[in-house]
């Protein structure tokens, strides 16, 4: 019996936890952002103002407005996009600046903060930059 409510337990936990982890923070329904993405060489090669007029992430702004890369099962580049991993796209590319998930990736910081979340599960805030930066983790990228 104490072996059964233990299992109860660990499941209702592990349920939380993730229904929390994939449960996006509230956005506003109308404003302006700041759109930045940051190349391999440090230089900024987007640098966008955008307004919006309803709730949406920085997913779907992303894909309104740029060309975007994506993974797909096995973490080659999808230009579809069609495949999300735990409810979040793993965005590869904006326009030129593409990583390869394996030696690289682009980091979004909201504000200059690191997000704990993907792409999907960012709802878009009045006056706020977001910033996408080509990071690498030092393996070889050729």
């Amino acid at each position: 019996m104490k072996k059964l409510l233990m299992i109860i337990v660990v499941l209702g936990i592990g349920f939380i936890g993730y229904t929390y982890a994939s449960t996006p923070a509230s956005g506003d329904t109308q404003g302006g952002i700041h759109i930045e993405i940051v190349d391999q060489e440090g230089v900024m090669v987007i640098d966008d103002y955008y307004d919006f007029e309803e709730e949406t992430s920085l997913y779907d702004t992303l894909q309104d407005n740029y060309t975007i890369g994506c993974a797909d099962s096995i973490y080659n580049l999808d230009l579809t996009c069609e495949y999300k991993a735990l409810n979040n796209h793993m965005i590869l590319s904006v326009e030129a600046v593409e990583t390869d998930w394996w030696n690289s990736f682009l980091e979004i910081t909201v504000d200059g903060v690191k997000s704990q979340y993907g792409a999907d599960s960012i709802l878009l805030k009045d006056d706020t930059t977001y910033r996408l930066t080509y990071t690498s983790l030092g393996g070889d990228e050729s």
